[in-house]
């Protein structure tokens, strides 16, 4: 077993019967997972003490996806107990080895993001912690600023007015972003892709996020990519 590091341990106890039910799957295959549809039973279990019954309950949410899609959220689901055995582990990263397509395609964003956090803790090279770890502080980050905005009654396609800025200072002594002629985004972005590039088994996972935070037309860093075109036009409108 691998225990949880801290100071993110939970206190949980682990599926008494994680590795037993997990055999049949691994002795199927993935090829056998990713071919099988998932088919829910009749009622939700109510204890889920058990990875059988997590398993049943988790047949739910995937119900008509591949099984592969459902045994990745169990070991992601038994990842965030006190302890990690170290096969369901290895098992996790087979999959996202052998078959990233199809969990890249059937994981929502919640499963996505979830997996990265998985990286994050038990990753098998210091690249894939790293990387892991990045992404998901970025994504908290994101998910932090983008709930403070909706406050402000903006839409999250909507970008500020140019002309409503504060002369305010920032927090922590900080330096305001040039948005005119800054590169911290192009960066910051080349960066993350760069770390990504380092390990194979992360890439798939970490690129289509990538393209997602920087690409995303309601996400900041294209906002603000739209504020700088606003300010480059309101420039060559006032020299003609």
């Amino acid at each position: 077993m691998r225990d949880m590091p801290s100071p993110i341990k939970p206190r949980f106890a682990p599926y008494p019967d994680l590795e037993e039910f997990l055999e049949p799957f691994v002795a199927r295959g993935l090829d056998s997972l990713e071919n099988t549809v998932a088919v829910r039973g009749v009622n939700v279990p109510i204890n889920l003490k058990s990875a059988r019954n997590k398993f049943k309950q988790l047949l739910f949410q995937f119900e008509g996806k591949p099984e592969l899609a459902v045994v990745h959220a169990l070991l992601i689901s038994a990842s965030r107990k006190d302890s990690w055995p170290e096969s369901a582990q290895a098992y996790f990263m087979d999959m996202w080895a052998k078959k990233p397509d199809c969990l890249l395609q059937q994981l929502d964003w919640k499963w996505r993001v979830s997996a990265m956090q998985t990286f994050s803790i038990f990753g098998d090279t210091k690249a894939q912690i790293k990387v892991a770890s990045e992404m998901t502080l970025l994504f908290e980050l994101i998910r932090a600023y983008e709930t403070e905005r909706l406050f402000t009654g903006y839409a999250p396609k909507q970008t500020f007015p140019l002309g409503r800025r504060s002369n305010a200072p920032l927090p922590l002594g900080l330096v305001p972003f040039n948005l005119l002629q800054g590169d911290m985004i192009e960066n910051l972005e080349l960066r993350l892709r760069r770390n990504a590039a380092q390990d194979r088994i992360i890439l798939p996972l970490a690129t289509i996020m990538l393209d997602a935070i920087f690409n995303e037309k309601s996400g900041v860093f294209h906002r603000l990519g739209e504020m700088r075109e606003q300010m480059h036009n309101a420039i060559l409108n006032t020299k003609r």
